[in-house]
């Protein structure tokens, strides 16, 4: 599905709305989202009408926030109920549309990118020390404890890691906007209805933004250096109104994971740094040469 997308999308002759709507590609493409789209609204709809016969019979309950107060419920679940809550006026399109975001942003996105943090930690022996010392500040002689959200604030330096991560191998390294008014630039005005292009690879990379932005350095995240970033320079999940709406919960998927493995594995070098610059555009970044890395039981 990803292959059709990126090839309608990258093929100027399918920009056309009149061959894009007679096309077998194009039309290939709607019948498996169609089938996809289907298949997440039956199951919102599910969801949805089991979490209301339990909140209704008192079995299961949310505060006025719409943070499930109830123990046990399964990430979609949560969800569902978390998006009906807060915005009690979205239709069933709307709810099984960030319905999917989300899930799309826990898994595919997720696990693509905690790949590329393992094999550059296991790259990068120096890091990878840092990141170890600050789980055994937090974690101390409790070493196989489970993570809590109060032990995820505390990771700041495994945070800079992974931004830093975002910043060089961004899973979605281009979006594309549409602007609702005209817009004045420097040298150009885009009329309104205009679709804009945004390469967030190339963003994260312009030495306008970043100083010798080639080598994995996390400490450009650190808090003194963040404070120079522009607040766009730097946007891995989006930015502004249309931002993922998955961004925090993959942040803390990825911490809690990172944190799990790397008190339990010492990862080490496989392949090179200057192969995973070589990279195809699939909808997301993937690295040509694949997502291989080499582990070791931790030694204490």
């Amino acid at each position: 599905m990803k292959l059709l997308a990126r090839d309608i999308m990258l093929n100027p002759i399918y920009w056309i709305d009149e061959i894009t709507n007679i096309s077998s590609v194009c039309k290939k493409l709607m019948k498996m989202n169609r089938a996809f789209t289907n298949f997440a609204r039956h199951i919102v709809l599910q969801k949805s009408q089991h979490i209301e016969e339990n909140c209704s019979s008192g079995t299961g309950v949310s505060n006025e926030d719409g943070d499930s107060e109830k123990k046990g419920l399964c990430f979609i679940d949560h969800v569902i109920t978390v998006l009906s809550k807060q915005m009690n006026s979205m239709t069933m399109d709307e709810l099984t549309e960030h319905t999917i975001t989300m899930v799309t942003a826990a898994m595919d996105m997720s696990v693509m990118s905690l790949c590329i943090v393992l094999k550059l930690l296991g790259l990068h022996a120096d890091v990878q020390d840092r990141v170890v010392k600050e789980q055994k500040d937090i974690f101390g002689h409790d070493w196989g404890s489970s993570v809590t959200p109060e032990d995820l604030r505390r990771m700041v330096y495994l945070e800079q890691v992974m931004k830093e991560t975002f910043r060089l191998f961004p899973v979605i390294p281009l979006i594309v906007r549409n602007n609702s008014h005209e817009l004045r630039l420097t040298t150009h005005t885009l009329p309104a209805g205009s679709s804009i292009a945004i390469p967030i690879y190339i963003v994260h990379r312009d030495p306008r933004n970043f100083t010798d932005p080639l080598p994995f350095d996390p400490d450009r995240f650190n808090p003194e250096a963040a404070l120079g970033h522009h607040p766009f320079s730097i946007i891995p999940f989006s930015a502004g109104r249309r931002n993922c709406i998955g961004y925090m919960y993959a942040m803390m998927k990825l911490k809690t994971i990172l944190s799990t493995v790397l008190r339990k594995y010492e990862f080490l070098p496989c392949g090179s740094r200057e192969a995973m610059e070589s990279w195809d555009f699939n909808i997301t970044l993937l690295l040509k040469n694949g997502y291989n890395v080499r582990f070791i039981p931790r030694k204490l």
